[in-house]
């Protein structure tokens, strides 16, 4: 979720949009990321102080509820067709940034970021059992953005 986060720790905005058509037995991509969005925001340790306006993030990054103001990061994830299976998995990165002060002085931190997995892709490693291992090492690159702040 996006509201009510707690303002002590580092919080992750995420919204995920879905074109893709999956088979119910291979369960929602979505929740596999909601999970792991879950186990980064207790990994990641600090908080960036208050909240961010980015009213101003452009709708291609906005997965169609993004709030006002986000505390800490928002997140867009989506499931595009890219390029069809095994071939381009996706892609993630910062959109948007802020001047942040923290214990080592003001930099530019990102305050809203997107990935995008191919919905084929998806689709393949879900139905071989491999998803969950993805999407673990996407919020790893994910967290690398946030920790070194590169924009």
């Amino acid at each position: 979720g996006c509201y009510g986060e707690d303002p002590t720790r580092f919080n992750i905005c995420l919204e995920a949009s879905s074109t893709g058509s999956y088979p119910p037995e291979l369960g929602d991509w979505k929740n596999d990321v909601s999970s792991a969005k879950s186990r980064w925001q207790t990994v990641i340790v600090g908080d960036f102080p208050g909240t961010y306006d980015i009213s101003g993030l452009p709708e291609a990054y906005n997965c169609g509820g993004a709030p006002v103001n986000v505390d800490d990061i928002y997140v867009c994830a989506k499931d595009p067709a890219i390029d069809g299976p095994a071939g381009v998995l996706g892609s993630a990165g910062p959109v948007l940034g802020a001047y942040v002060s923290t214990s080592s002085g003001t930099k530019v931190m990102p305050i809203a970021g997107r990935m995008e997995f191919d919905t084929a892709d998806i689709q393949r490693m879900m139905e071989k059992g491999t998803w969950g291992e993805v999407r673990r090492e996407e919020w790893r690159a994910r967290e690398r953005v946030n920790v070194y702040g590169v924009l």
